[in-house]
């Protein structure tokens, strides 16, 4: 936040627990803090020039979790394709290397993802 800009009016407004939660993450993603964020929306809807800026937050292992975004993405596609197949009519032997591929991929991934929560040692 900034130092320098002086804001003496205090507003303040209850919401339901998920109502929270949503505004947390929804903050979160924008890199600010919950109060910034909802008071930067709050400006815009008036008119009013937003005072706080939008930080950007360095999130640790972002290249690594960005490509294993990517990796859940595709893996996605791919049991798109098949739920796709097989509601088409197709056969699900005709399936079971393809499915078996994806449950292989998607414990690697599972496993990476794991590892940068918990650890280099999960």
């Amino acid at each position: 936040m900034r130092k320098n800009v002086e804001l003496p009016e205090v507003i303040s407004f209850r919401i339901d627990a998920e109502a929270k939660v949503k505004l947390d993450g929804v903050a979160d993603a924008h890199g600010m803090k919950t109060g910034a964020f909802a008071r930067s929306v709050v400006l815009e809807a008036i008119g009013a020039a937003a005072v706080i800026p939008r930080v950007s937050r360095r999130i640790m292992h972002g290249d690594e979790l960005r490509k294993l975004l990517g990796e859940l993405g595709r893996q996605g596609g791919n049991l798109n394709q098949v739920a796709r197949h097989l509601n088409a009519g197709g056969h699900s032997s005709e399936i079971a290397d393809c499915i078996q591929k994806l449950r292989t991929e998607h414990a690697k991934a599972l496993r990476a993802v794991t590892r940068f929560i918990v650890g280099a040692d999960a």
